[in-house]
């Protein structure tokens, strides 16, 4: 008897769920919070077909959301994703994939205009993160007191975020763990020409870098 028992007692177990959902099915709104929502994706790509005097794609090679230089170690240009933002808030990251053999005063991570300016060094030149140092540049000034606890290093992160309204620019920091710096530069720039795009500049081959949404994702 004991058993006949343990058996029903088993079965009604089994059958309750099914039972239930039978009786009381799960209403829509609760089905919409079961769904796993898929990550932001970067609003951006490296876009080979921007090309002026300051940018030129050639030396770089693009593979899908990460750029390298590959050539031409005594020059430096740009290369610069789309497509351009106007008028929207947004945010991006660039992750170092890999380093070159050393660190040049005109490598640099940030934004810019339709402009053809160097990064780093143009009157005209957008917000930027100077790799050698960690100091923040905007239109060719050093901004005092702008500058990262540390150098970015291998597999860091740096995640900049774009305010519309007031043209407030950030750059956030963050190590492969995610760990933010205990600086996060600040400053405004508002566009001459165009819409916003982000940069990369590098002298020596062997740097890389991976466009991600701002999430790090």
């Amino acid at each position: 008897m004991a058993k006949i028992n343990t058996r029903i007692e088993k079965l009604e177990n089994d059958l309750m769920p099914t039972l239930k959902d039978a009786i009381d099915p799960p209403k829509e709104e609760d089905k919409e919070d079961e769904k796993v929502l898929p990550p932001p994706k970067c609003p951006f790509c490296w876009d080979k077909k921007i090309v002026n005097g300051c940018t030129k794609p050639e030396v770089y090679t693009v593979k899908g959301d990460v750029v390298k230089k590959t050539h031409k170690p005594a020059y430096i240009y740009n290369i610069e994703a789309g497509p351009p933002l106007s008028g929207v808030d947004f945010s991006f990251g660039i992750v170092i994939e890999s380093e070159g053999p050393k660190r040049d005063a005109y490598d640099t991570i940030g934004l810019k205009d339709a402009s053809d300016i160097h990064l780093r060094c143009s009157p005209t030149g957008g917000p930027c993160v100077q790799l050698q140092t960690g100091k923040m540049y905007v239109k060719g000034s050093l901004m005092t007191g702008q500058q990262f606890s540390r150098l970015p290093q291998l597999g860091d992160c740096i995640t900049i975020s774009y305010s519309a309204s007031n043209h407030a620019v950030s750059f956030t920091l963050s190590n492969q763990a995610g760990q933010a710096d205990s600086k996060v530069l600040t400053a405004t720039f508002a566009p001459a020409s165009g819409g916003l795009r982000p940069v990369v500049a590098a002298r020596a081959p062997g740097w890389s870098f991976r466009l991600v949404a701002g999430d790090g994702s």
